[in-house]
C-alpha cells in the first residue's frame, strides 16, 4: 500500500487499506481523507489501538455533549485542551470528576470502533498509510479495537452490496476455499451459525457464483461474508477447474480440492486402491502425511486409512474385510441389515469403503475420551483446543459432505456429533474442570458423588443396626466395630458417635481410664451437637452410674426422660440411682470400709 518511508494512495477501497497494516503486522497512522473530513487510524503491530476524526460531530466533546457529561464552561476548558493533544480534553474531563478513568477506555474504545466501521462507506477517500517511525507516540490509553469482529459487524450497514460485487468481480471465476492457516482465528470472527455453516461449505470445489447461488445464506449476505473471509486471510480463491471429462462414478471426487473424505480410500486409474492425504482446511492444521498403499489383500490385515480425527490425531485402520473371488473390487457387507444394507449396497467400492472406516471410527469414539476425540492430551490448552475442533469441523461438518452419498453423511455427522460433545466440554473452564476431575484423577462428578453419599448413610445404618444387636447380647467388642464403622461412613449421625463412645468406655472401664475418657468425651461432644438425643444422656448416665457418680448419673438420666418418657430403661436406671443414694451405707463415708469388714 505505501513504502516504508513515504506515504502514498492506498488501495481504491477504505476496506483494504484497513486491513492492509493489520494482515502486515505494521505500526503507524492510517489516514482516510474525504473533503474537508478526516479519520486516522492508529496501528501497533497489526493492532487498532485508537482511532479520531476531524469532523465536528465526531469529535469526543461533541459524543459528551450529546450525553448531557460536560457543560459550556467545562466544554471551553476541554476545547483549550484539545490544542496540546487530541486526548487533553479527556484529562481535563477525569480532573473534573465528569467522567471517571474507566468511561475513558470505554468511551475510546466504542468511538474507535464506530469510526473504523463507518469508514467502509468512505469509497471515495484518499488513503494513506504513514509507518510509526518519526511520529509521535501513540494515543493512549490504547483502545484493543478488535479489528476482524468489527469489520464483520459493520459491514452489514456500512458496505454496500455494490462495493463488494465490485471488490469480487476479479475472482468471479475462482472457487473459495477455507484457507490452511489463516491470521485470525475463525472463533474470534463472532459467525453466527448460519455463518459458520456457509464458511464449512467453501471446500473450493465449486465457482464462487455456484457458492453464492447455493448458499445457505441470502446471497447479498453470502458475497459480503467471502469478500470479508478473504480480505482478513481466512478464505482463499483457487483458480477456475480446467475442463476436464466428467470422472467415471467408482471414481467420483477422487481427489477433489477439499473432498473431507479424500485420504479414506480413492480408486486409483487402473482401479486399484491408493491413499492419498485429506486437504487442508483449518486453522493451524498441516496435510496429513501420506498414506501407505492398502494390504493388496484387505482379509488378511485390514485397510490403511488416513487419519479420520485430522493430521497427527489417531492413525486408524478401517476394518477387515473380504472380497469375492468373483467381485474384487466389492466389500462384504453381510454385518447390515433393512435400510443400511440397502444403501450402503448401492454405493461405489471406494465410497463404501469410506462408509466402513467412518463407522468404525464412530465406534471408536464412543470409547474415548473427549481428549482423545480431538487428538490431544489432558494438558492441552485453549488454543489448541480450538484448532483441533475447527480442523474436524472443516472435515466433518454435515455441510462439508453435502456432496456425498447420504450412508457418508450420516455416519461423518455422527462422529462430528461426538467431536462437537468433546468441544463443549473442553472449551467451558468449568465444565472441563469437572470433566478432568472424574475422567484423569477419577474423582466422582455431583451425581455420582450424591449416590455415594446415600449408598453410605445406608450402609452407616446397616451397620448401626447390626451394632445394637450385638450390644444387646453382650457381644461388645463386636458392637463396637460396627458402630465404629456406622461414624467413619457417616459421621454426621451423632447418634452413631454416641454408642461408638459409649462401648469405647465400657470396653476400657476401668482398666485403661485414659481410653474410657475418650469414649466419655465422645458422648459429650456429640450431645454438643445435638441436644435432644435422648439416647445419649441415657448412656452418659450409665457411665456416671459405672462410675458410682450417682447424683450426676440421675441428673444426665432425668434429661433422657424429659426427652422421651417412655424410656422404660432410663426410668428403671434412674430409679436404682435414687435407691443407692437412699442406701445408708451409701449415704457414709465410711460405708464401703465397714461394709469389707462385715463381709470378712
Amino acid at each position: 500500500m505505501t513504502s516504508p518511508h513515504d506515504a502514498a494512495t492506498a488501495p481504491p477501497h477504505p476496506l483494504d487499506a484497513l486491513v492492509e497494516p493489520f494482515r502486515a503486522r505494521r505500526s503507524g497512522v492510517l489516514q482516510l481523507d474525504r473533503g474537508a473530513g478526516r479519520r486516522r487510524v492508529f496501528y501497533h503491530q497489526g493492532e487498532v489501538v485508537q482511532a479520531d476524526s476531524d469532523l465536528p460531530k465526531e469529535s469526543l466533546l461533541h459524543a459528551l455533549e450529546a450525553r448531557g457529561t460536560i457543560d459550556g464552561p467545562l466544554r471551553a476548558r476541554a476545547e483549550a485542551a484539545a490544542r496540546e493533544g487530541p486526548t487533553r480534553p479527556l484529562q481535563v474531563l477525569v480532573d473534573a470528576g465528569a467522567i471517571s478513568p474507566d468511561d475513558v477506555r470505554t468511551l475510546l474504545r466504542r468511538r474507535a470502533e464506530h469510526l473504523v466501521a463507518a469508514s467502509l462507506a468512505w469509497r471515495d477517500a484518499t488513503c494513506a498509510f504513514r509507518p510509526s517511525a518519526g511520529l509521535p507516540p501513540l494515543p493512549t490509553p490504547p483502545t484493543n479495537v478488535t479489528l476482524p469482529r468489527v469489520l464483520m459487524a459493520g459491514a452489514a450497514r456500512y458496505l454496500a452490496d455494490a462495493d463488494v460485487t465490485s471488490l469480487l468481480r476479479p475472482s468471479w471465476g475462482a472457487r473459495p476455499r477455507g484457507a490452511p492457516a489463516p491470521p485470525v482465528p475463525i472463533p474470534d470472527l463472532g459467525l453466527g451459525a448460519a455463518q459458520f455453516d456457509f464458511f464449512c461449505s467453501l471446500d473450493g470445489a465449486r465457482g464462487l457464483d455456484e457458492v453464492l447461488s447455493f448458499s445457505v445464506l441470502p446471497r447479498e449476505e453470502a458475497a459480503r461474508l467471502v469478500l470479508l473471509l478473504h480480505r482478513l486471510g481466512a478464505v482463499v480463491f483457487d483458480p477456475p477447474a480446467a475442463a476436464a471429462p466428467p470422472p467415471s462414478p467408482s471414481r467420483a471426487r477422487a481427489g477433489a480440492p477439499g473432498d473431507p473424505l479424500a485420504g479414506i480410500l480413492v480408486g486409483g486409474p487402473d482401479g486399484s486402491s491408493t491413499s492419498t492425504p485429506p486437504a487442508v482446511h483449518a486453522a493451524g492444521s498441516m496435510p496429513s502425511p501420506a498414506v501407505p498403499e492398502p494390504d493388496p489383500d484387505p482379509g488378511r490385515g485390514g485397510l490403511d486409512a488416513v487419519a479420520l480425527f485430522g493430521p497427527g490425531i489417531h492413525q486408524v485402520k478401517a476394518p477387515s474385510v473380504r472380497r469375492p473371488a468373483q467381485a474384487p473390487a466389492d466389500l462384504e457387507i453381510d454385518d447390515l441389515t433393512g435400510a443400511d444394507l440397502s444403501a450402503v449396497r448401492d454405493l461405489v467400492p471406494s465410497d463404501r469403503q469410506r462408509y466402513f472406516a467412518l463407522r468404525e471410527q464412530v465406534e471408536r469414539a464412543g470409547g474415548h475420551s473427549h481428549f482423545e476425540r480431538l487428538g490431544l492430551g489432558p494438558d492441552a490448552g485453549e488454543a489448541e483446543i480450538r484448532n483441533a475442533y475447527f480442523a474436524l469441523a472443516r472435515r466433518y461438518h454435515p455441510d462439508a459432505l453435502h456432496a456425498f452419498a447420504e450412508p457418508i453423511r450420516d455416519a461423518a455427522g455422527t462422529l462430528f456429533a461426538k467431536c462437537t460433545e468433546a468441544y463443549e466440554v473442553l472449551s467451558d473452564p468449568e465444565a472441563r474442570k469437572r470433566y478432568v476431575d472424574r475422567v484423569v484423577h477419577g474423582k466422582p462428578d455431583e451425581n455420582e458423588q450424591a449416590m455415594l453419599e446415600v449408598r453410605a448413610i445406608i450402609d452407616a445404618e446397616q451397620a448401626f443396626k447390626r451394632g445394637l444387636k450385638l450390644m444387646n447380647a453382650g457381644k461388645l467388642l463386636d458392637a463396637h466395630q460396627d458402630f465404629a464403622r456406622a461414624v467413619e461412613l457417616y459421621p454426621q449421625e451423632h447418634e452413631y458417635a454416641v454408642y461408638a463412645g459409649f462401648t469405647t468406655f465400657k470396653l476400657n472401664h476401668p482398666k485403661d481410664p485414659g481410653a474410657a475418657d475418650r469414649g466419655e468425651a465422645a458422648i459429650r461432644e456429640a450431645l454438643k451437637q445435638n441436644t435432644r438425643l435422648d439416647k445419649g444422656w441415657h448412656l452418659l448416665g450409665r457411665v456416671m452410674m459405672a462410675k458410682e457418680n450417682w447424683e450426676q448419673a440421675k441428673l444426665f438420666l432425668r434429661q433422657a426422660i424429659k426427652l422421651q418418657p417412655a424410656n422404660g430403661e432410663a426410668v428403671r436406671d434412674y430409679k436404682h440411682c435414687d435407691a443407692k443414694l437412699a442406701s445408708p451405707a451409701s449415704s457414709s463415708p465410711l460405708a464401703g470400709l465397714f461394709g469389707r469388714f462385715k463381709k470378712s
